[in-house]
């Protein structure tokens, strides 16, 4: 990022502080938690004023925004097939995602008119993002900044890739999410399973079978969390000004392309995201006992037919993973 335009001098004033300082200063606030990520805090660290500490973190964010093209982006097609490969070994042949919503908790109660919006279903105040991540838990598509009593279901139906979906998939790739969300062609959801009450067998058993790639959407978000804790208490004072608001998801952007950066890193079993559904752990892709590749003929390398319920594909794959034994 150095050479970004942001750190050039102008004809007047001081010369900057090298980009590694400012650089700092930004990991420092991303790397904290709470009072941590503080102005006090990092006048103490830095010996810097407050609004030094300020322009430094906000220069190095706008440098880093401007990577997203390269680091944060939707895989092309060629990419995809490498993806569902992989995703295939686990079950779900032509699978290019998985798609999970998550909270970002807020330090400060909204001083808005819909303040009572943000008050999430786990956190006090919140704000909601729609994450889909691939199968290095890399995130490949992101819509965020939604009040957190915001259902998941609804974010999603608002991403370009759920309204255009000829745009991000081929006739025969999906993504897969939790039973939140609604079943489409091209996102396989699990099956609702309402309160006091029980579903299929053969449905439950793929709900199961769901959770052993839902796992690496799991780890992707918890590993977000904990490389950047700055996600745990987000300390922007929102207001009507929607310039605060677009501040505050720039800083989290800002967090998803250096995750993307980082990724694949070492990761740390702290980091896996406190509200998990306590999935475990997801066996290597590379087991030989896994399924095996799709025969020719098989329905789920096949286009489906104009007019085709919306849940076609999930029971194609259903019935693709019971013929094959990976209900057990």
């Amino acid at each position: 990022i150095k050479d970004h335009d942001v750190f050039r001098r102008g004809q007047r004033g001081p010369s900057q502080a090298p980009v590694e300082h400012q650089l700092m200063v930004l990991l420092k606030f991303l790397g904290m938690e709470g009072t941590g990520s503080a102005n006090e805090n990092l006048r103490d660290v830095f010996k810097t004023g407050q609004g030094t500490n300020e322009v430094y973190r906000d220069r190095v964010v706008k440098a880093i925004l401007s990577l997203k093209d390269r680091v944060l982006f939707w895989p092309g097609a060629e990419e995809r097939e490498q993806i569902a490969k992989q995703l295939g070994k686990m079950g779900f042949h032509n699978c290019v995602g998985i798609a999970d919503g998550t909270l970002f908790p807020i330090a400060f109660k909204p001083a808005r008119e819909d303040a009572d919006a943000y008050n999430g279903r786990k956190h006090q105040w919140s704000v909601s993002c729609m994450i889909i991540c691939d199968h290095n838990r890399i995130i490949r598509a992101v819509l965020n900044g939604w009040p957190g009593s915001t259902h998941d279901d609804r974010i999603i139906k608002h991403m370009d890739l759920h309204q255009n979906p000829q745009d991000y998939f081929s006739v025969l790739q999906y993504i897969i999410g939790d039973s939140a969300f609604d079943v489409q062609s091209f996102l396989l959801s699990a099956f609702k399973k309402p309160a006091g009450c029980t579903i299929p067998r053969e449905q439950e058993l793929f709900n199961d079978a769901m959770k052993t790639p839902r796992v690496i959407s799991e780890h992707t978000i918890g590993i977000l969390k904990g490389r950047f804790p700055f996600l745990r208490s987000l300390r922007f004072k929102l207001d009507d000004d929607l310039s605060t608001h677009a501040r505050m998801l720039e800083y989290v952007e800002c967090a998803m392309i250096l995750h993307n950066m980082l990724t694949p890193e070492e990761e740390q079993s702290e980091w896996y995201d406190e509200d998990s559904d306590g999935f475990s752990h997801a066996t290597d892709l590379d087991d030989p006992t896994r399924v095996p590749p799709l025969s020719s003929d098989d329905d789920l390398n096949r286009a489906l037919p104009p007019g085709a319920p919306a849940d076609t594909r999930r029971r194609q794959v259903m019935t693709h993973l019971e013929d094959n034994h990976v209900f057990h």
